[in-house]
């Protein structure tokens, strides 16, 4: 019988005598003739990724997402398991019902809203999760499976809230977006500080959200960019300057923004743990690790050392 989920191994950056070995779901999706595995990296440093002996290969590690896409192995034979090719871009109303395949279940799953989250839990950078009201037949070990209405997959479960029985799904959009872009490794943006934009394209501007159609919903300004910047990507802007309307030409999206700002802190987008002698880089996907294993202590201590000398991005673990 035919699988759909397959069982994948992270070997993540080894830190202290930490256990560096998680287990996570994928799936095959196949896009444009191209066969993928789908999975998500919960922005951890991963090192080295197995299925059961086969070595898998990163497509993308995307820097502006959870996504992680991986290329397939010669030696992974796909007939036992499930492709999948059909996909809903557009977010599903609150009220829909959406279904899990899960433990040779069947399971109904209702979208109670649909929210903005920074993606990395950290940065003023927001996608866009479909919250679902959970099952008594669901756990944590669910993340990572794809949801779906009349057989087409909308999302991935990205978190599972156990304490208030809720799901969040990152869309299926973020993939094929993934998928699209040029350029996956750094997060693209407009400065606005002084200008009020009223519109980008064809599209209007109100109280920084912006009409998405692919999504067929309003989004933040910041999620605009998150998900429609990439290399040499132009737009249009119709902007307020000192109360004088203006509109430019085309103008290319920057992406020399590779750090997120918390707290006028500035913190890395690398993919991975950088050292250099002994000394560690302090980016997002360290702080991700530390979280995991719970050292609060050691965040503390980066967050003391980048609020004494805002010139330092290094500290010793």
């Amino acid at each position: 019988m035919k699988t759909g989920i397959l069982s994948i191994n992270f070997k993540l950056y080894q830190l202290g005598s930490f256990p560096n070995n998680l287990n996570n779901n994928a799936f095959f999706f196949k896009y444009k003739k191209i066969i993928y595995i789908i999975t998500l990296h919960h922005n951890l440093p991963i090192n080295n990724i197995k299925l059961n002996d086969n070595d898998l290969d990163i497509h993308i590690n995307s820097q502006w997402s959870e996504v992680l896409i991986l290329n397939i192995n010669k030696n992974i034979n796909l007939l036992n398991y499930n492709i999948y090719n059909k996909f809903y871009i557009r977010l599903p109303k609150i009220n829909d019902v959406t279904y899990i395949n899960y433990n040779n279940r069947k399971i109904s799953l209702q979208v109670i809203n649909i929210i903005f989250l920074p993606f990395n839990d950290i940065s003023n950078f927001l996608l866009p999760y479909i919250l679902l009201k959970g099952h008594t037949n669901i756990d944590n070990k669910s993340i990572g499976y794809p949801i779906f209405i009349k057989n087409k997959i909308i999302g991935i479960i990205s978190k599972y809230d156990t304490e208030n029985d809720l799901l969040y799904v990152l869309p299926i959009y973020i993939v094929i977006k993934n998928l699209l872009k040029k350029d996956n490794s750094n997060i693209y943006n407009i400065s606005s500080k002084h200008i009020k934009i009223t519109k980008i394209n064809y599209y209007n501007v109100s109280d920084n959200f912006i009409f998405n159609r692919n999504l067929n919903i309003k989004i933040p300004l910041s999620t605009y960019f998150l998900l429609e910047g990439d290399n040499k990507k132009k737009v249009i802007f119709h902007y307020f300057y000192k109360k004088i309307y203006k509109k430019t030409k085309k103008i290319i999206i920057h992406n020399n923004l590779n750090f997120y700002e918390i707290k006028k802190l500035k913190i890395d987008n690398d993919d991975n743990i950088i050292i250099h002698g002994n000394k560690c880089k302090i980016n997002h996907r360290l702080l991700a690790l530390l979280r995991l294993y719970n050292l609060n202590s050691y965040l503390n201590k980066i967050f003391e050392e980048l609020n004494n000398n805002n010139n330092s991005n290094w500290i010793i673990l």
